[in-house]
């Protein structure tokens, strides 16, 4: 898990940090003069955001299908209030896991062009907040991986589980925010850390460290432990500071990064009749939001 990155005194503070790392059960421990496995590893796949789910058409024509519609009282930072839902799959859950399936797509405009750079924080727009920690200290950056709706992003729905139902006219759906950052995380290296800092084959998107130092001005480092603190700044190693805030959205491993599994974040509880639905969407900032739709044509 991410910790914030505080400047104090000279903006500097040492963090133990676990940045999105991931343990894994390699059976028995690892031998002190073991050779760690090779660092520096990219996922095998192209990166995409999509995941890759897959949706057997099919299940009541009363909700199967493309519908359109507009949030009551509620808009994007476009101005847009349009919802899209493509509703593929509505089988029974019990004969068909990943019912119901589809896409939804908040807002209006294109969905974001694929990440290109690794260092680079992601989505279009996205930048840290600044927070304000004290007279004296000044103020500070704040990251860490964006958790609401991206307007023109296809999110999937599938199944139990993203906590998605379908029982008659009446469907469940959810959606995992975070999706937004799985092609960035896949374009990262996963390196293996030091099994004295984050346990036994543990694995992340920064190469092995013990902290992190940084702040507004001086930027983000890694560091590692050494025979005093000022050592282990002076040795400390450059880091995007992108990278220190959005890998604890991903999930590394000996074969690379993609997206941590995580659990929907975003729910849409609708009621489906005729041509027309009406539903609340829960959004992780806004609350409770109505909306209505209609069978696209």
């Amino acid at each position: 898990m991410k910790v914030p990155l505080h400047a104090v005194h000279a903006w500097l503070t040492i963090l133990v940090c676990g940045c999105g790392a991931q343990t894994l059960d390699a059976g028995s421990n690892t031998d002190a003069g073991a050779v760690a496995p090779p660092s520096g590893v990219r996922w095998s796949q192209p990166p995409s955001n999509d995941l890759g789910e897959t949706c057997s058409p099919g299940g009541p024509t009363s909700v199967v299908g493309s519908w359109l519609g507009h949030f009551d009282n509620y808009v994007f930072p476009s101005g847009s209030n349009e919802i899209r839902i493509d509703l593929i799959e509505a089988n029974n859950p019990a004969d068909s896991p990943n019912a119901p399936c589809g896409k939804i797509v908040f807002g209006g405009g294109d969905p974001p062009p694929l990440p290109t750079d690794p260092t680079a924080f992601y989505p279009p727009g996205y930048a840290p907040a600044t927070i304000e920690i004290g007279h004296d200290a000044g103020s500070t950056l704040v990251y860490h991986p964006q958790r609401t709706v991206y307007e023109g992003f296809r999110y999937d729905f599938a199944g139990y589980g993203l906590d998605s139902s379908v029982d008659g006219g009446h469907v469940e759906l959810g959606i995992m925010t975070l999706q937004i950052y799985k092609a960035w995380c896949e374009m990262q290296l996963s390196y293996y850390q030091s099994a004295a800092t984050l346990g036994v084959n543990a694995y992340d998107c920064v190469p092995s460290h013990s902290g992190e130092v940084g702040g507004p001005v001086e930027g983000c480092k890694l560091v590692s432990s050494g025979p005093s603190p000022a050592a282990s700044l002076a040795n400390a190693t450059p880091v995007s500071c992108a990278q220190v805030a959005l890998c604890s959205a991903c999930s590394c491993q000996p074969n690379g990064c993609t997206l941590a599994p995580v659990t929907a974040d975003v729910h849409l509880d609708i009621q489906f009749q005729g041509d027309t639905g009406s539903g609340i969407a829960s959004f992780p900032s806004d609350g409770i939001q109505a909306f209505t739709l209609q069978r696209a044509p």
